[in-house]
């Protein structure tokens, strides 16, 4: 049976020792030297974020710090569409210093792709989705 998104951000979190739910939750963990950390998240940037773990989840990209700069350099590239993802994003760019290659090859290949941030469908909508057919309409291939 194909996996779909809700499945596959399970087995994300898992990995990665996180907990909750962007979408919902008050914090959001963020992973500093091998650390999980607990920051707050306002209600504005949690739908944000959790798209950005979907991103995580259909790209590969891990959450390690040259992880986040392949991941904020493929969101740029796909197409950020908010000004917290810009600053984010730009932010991640800059840690790029530490894998400037990989960074460069998923700028690239989020120029050939759609981001979750330009995408009406809702949350919930998404996590139904099977994880091949997303990444088919985002125009991933991994």
């Amino acid at each position: 049976m194909p996996e779909t998104v809700r499945d596959a951000l399970a087995r994300y979190h898992a990995e990665n020792g996180f907990t909750g739910d962007a979408m919902t939750g008050e914090t959001v963990q963020v992973r500093v030297l091998g650390q999980t950390l607990d920051f707050p998240s306002p209600a504005f940037q949690r739908p944000l974020l959790a798209r950005h773990d979907l991103h995580h989840v259909l790209t590969g990209y891990g959450t390690d710090l040259r992880g986040e700069a392949e991941m904020g350099a493929w969101e740029l590239g796909a197409g950020p569409g908010h000004w917290f993802v810009w600053v984010n994003d730009l932010g991640a760019l800059a840690l790029g210093v530490l894998c400037p290659l990989r960074t460069a090859r998923a700028f690239a290949r989020g120029l050939r792709c759609r981001s979750l941030y330009r995408d009406d469908t809702s949350y919930e909508a998404l996590l139904e989705m099977e994880t091949e057919a997303l990444r088919a309409r985002l125009g991933l291939r991994r």
